[in-house]
């Protein structure tokens, strides 16, 4: 108990200090008194709503969005597979779950830099392809007991790739040049819809386990990952080719 009040301190402070950061380090910003033609004095909350929502660019990234943060719920998956299908004990298996989450801010970073230097949206769509290849490899490949090294490899792969994406996907707001001034209403709606994923994926992760229990069952419920992987990479490539149409 004392341990876990202790983690829950910790992300606590961080997460204050991160809040005093913002509100002292980053400058607000409010381009010009209008905004596609409206003026800011009249501006409300379903202006902004409409004028999101007439952006095609903005249901794109909420489906980049939610295909991505279904791959990072089944991130939760690994160390129950590692157990079932690796015949690893739990102490082993959540150690190697750990060293995968450790990927995360070398590939958020990592991602962020090659974004920068190769567009936000073809990133995005490397990052898809990846995840694609790893959730497809563990749907469709018999592991053997004691083949920890296959394990180990493809999870870094998929942790790198959706570790990359969180660190990728609301960048794009920038590259789709939308309006500061609905920046933050432009959030909430790709939010709303992009989140949808902490709904559904634990429950039909749930429901295929269970339905058929054992290695089958990770099977399926990678296969079900790989689907959206399969629709986070068309989207990306959509969005890739409405953004940059002669490249």
């Amino acid at each position: 108990m004392q341990a876990l009040s202790t983690i829950i301190f910790g992300y606590s402070i961080v997460t204050a200090a991160a809040g005093v950061f913002v509100w002292f380090v980053i400058l607000e910003s409010h381009p010009g008194p209008i905004v596609h033609g409206v003026e800011r004095e009249k501006e409300s909350a379903w202006v902004h709503i409409k004028i999101v929502m007439r952006i095609p660019a903005i249901w794109l990234q909420a489906l980049i969005v939610m295909c991505a943060y279904v791959g990072f719920k089944g991130f939760d998956n690994f160390s129950l597979f590692a157990v079932q299908a690796y015949g690893m004990n739990e102490v082993d298996a959540a150690g190697l779950v750990a060293l995968g989450a450790w990927v995360r801010p070398i590939a958020a970073v990592a991602a962020g830099y090659l974004g920068d230097r190769y567009t936000i949206s073809r990133m995005t769509m490397v990052s898809f392809a990846l995840l694609l290849v790893s959730q497809l490899f563990f749907a469709l490949d018999t592991p053997s007991v004691g083949t920890v090294w296959v394990l180990l490899s493809n999870m870094l792969l998929g942790s790198t790739a959706i570790f990359g994406l969180r660190g990728l996907y609301f960048a794009l707001f920038e590259e789709e040049q939308v309006p500061t001034a609905v920046t933050g209403t432009a959030v909430g709606l790709v939010s709303v819809l992009g989140y949808t994923p902490d709904i559904f994926v634990s429950f039909a992760g749930g429901v295929i386990l269970d339905h058929s229990p054992g290695l089958l069952g990770h099977q399926h419920f990678f296969m079900f990952l790989a689907v959206f992987a399969a629709i986070g990479l068309i989207a990306s490539f959509t969005l890739t080719k409405m953004l940059h149409p002669s490249k």
